[in-house]
């Protein structure tokens, strides 16, 4: 494990230290409309550059933020009607399907491609050791939901859902403004 995983897990004992009666939701790959993220700056880099070359051999399943706030809604109303004995625990959430940040990309490319035209014709897959950076990422990110299914009901939503409705508000936001 490395350091921020490390940080992350230590946060973690903290809190159940602290806190009897918790929920932690553990999630990964996030992306969203709002704010940074791997869906923007590979939206920028298609503009901009004929080949792209993203990561293909770290696996993990992309997971839209407005899809983690609806479970987080349906878990705090399930806590709050739960009682003492509520389903306290740690739970996975993350997108349905997993990928490799090259597959993400390349999902995100051809879903720009339909409604805009862009630099970008190929997304070349290379490896973790040709695209080195500062923070060492897991090769595998997988998280299993089954757990959060069980307690709660709830489903996995398919990340490309998510993806899509992302990718058409980006753009759309992009038009409106001018900067299409």
């Amino acid at each position: 494990m490395g350091v921020y995983g490390e940080s992350k897990w230590a946060g973690e004992v903290e809190l159940r230290a602290i806190l009897g009666k918790h929920i932690i939701i553990r999630t990964a790959w996030l992306f969203g409309a709002l704010g940074q993220s791997f869906v923007k700056t590979i939206l920028k880099l298609a503009r901009e550059r004929e080949v792209l070359r993203v990561v293909d051999d770290q696996f993990g399943c992309p997971t839209w933020t407005g899809d983690l706030a609806d479970v987080l809604i349906r878990i705090v109303g399930a806590v709050s009607s739960g009682g003492e004995d509520g389903p306290w625990g740690t739970y996975h959430y993350c997108g349905l399907g997993e990928t490799t940040w090259c597959g993400f990309a390349t999902e995100i490319v051809d879903l720009a491609k339909a409604r805009i035209p862009l630099k970008t014709e190929i997304v070349t897959p290379i490896t973790t050791a040709e695209f080195p950076t500062a923070a060492q990422r897991p090769q595998y990110s997988v998280l299993d939901c089954g757990k959060l299914e069980r307690r709660f009901g709830i489903l996995q939503k398919s990340w490309k859902e998510g993806l899509s409705s992302v990718v058409q508000a980006l753009l759309t936001a992009k038009v409106e403004r001018g900067n299409g």
